[in-house]
């Protein structure tokens, strides 16, 4: 079943959230499965579920889709999935809503990225704001500033205002310049108090590295002169017992800058 856990960030008080599970048979033979319930106050099978029981063939699958509601504070709960397997027969995926009475939420509350090679960009990340307030709230411009502020780039509203029970949403991304740590912070400038969310990831490769991923793509490291040895120890053609002598060739690849 995946995935292993939904945390359904945080809503206003009385809003649901939907997300779903998938119960899929990796296995060479059929698996019935038995049983599909959740447990946990605020939480409910929307659709999937698999009633009386249901046969999942080799590569076969079932979406269940669960449903959040949020009441104040935080809420856990768990989907079950019982199946006929003898071993590790059932199957539990954690679940977890918080609920938000008043104020305004940032989801998620720090960006850590997985580690990036260098001068290669990570999947984008979503950073929420969530308005519970008893007003309308005015986003007025974002900044991401830090030690390694050029390493992470933002994409979204620049102005806009949140309904009460609304959000909005942005994306951010991370390129690190160097092999290590990078850290900056994204500030989201409101009607209300500032908003900031601490960004971090780590780079591993070396610059040298960089620039070679950068051949052909018109980056802005291109236009150094890369120079790269090959060697080949190859058999003679008709001699299968004697091998030719090593060849070694040298291959010089030039790039352009790009003004």
């Amino acid at each position: 079943v995946e995935p292993t856990s939904i945390d359904f960030g945080a809503r206003c008080v009385g809003q649901s959230e939907a997300r779903d599970a998938v119960i899929r048979n990796d296995g060479t033979a059929t698996v019935r499965v038995t049983s599909t319930g959740t447990s946990g106050a605020g939480f409910a099978i929307a659709s999937g579920d698999v009633g009386a029981g249901l046969d999942l063939a080799p590569t076969q699958s079932r979406t269940v889709t669960i449903v959040g509601q949020a009441a104040s504070g935080a809420r856990t709960g768990a989907l079950t999935v019982g199946t006929d397997l003898a071993t590790d027969g059932t199957r539990t995926v954690a679940l977890s809503i918080e609920g938000l009475a008043s104020g305004v939420a940032v989801m998620p509350q720090a960006v850590a990225f997985a580690d990036q090679a260098i001068g290669m960009t990570s999947l984008p990340t979503s950073v929420a704001v969530l308005n519970c307030d008893a007003a309308p709230l005015d986003l007025v411009g974002f900044a991401i500033t830090g030690a390694n502020a050029s390493a992470f780039a933002v994409n979204g509203p620049a102005t806009t205002t949140i309904a009460v029970g609304a959000d909005a949403a942005w994306t951010v991304t991370f390129t690190p310049t160097f092999a290590g740590a990078h850290a900056a912070s994204l500030t989201i400038t409101t009607s209300g108090a500032p908003i900031t969310v601490p960004l971090a990831g780590l780079g591993f490769g070396t610059d040298g590295d960089a620039g070679l991923r950068d051949l052909g793509s018109g980056g802005a490291d291109a236009g150094v002169e890369t120079t790269s040895y090959y060697a080949c120890a190859c058999r003679a053609p008709g001699d299968a017992g004697a091998v030719a002598p090593l060849v070694l060739g040298v291959l010089l690849v030039l790039r352009r800058r790009r003004r």
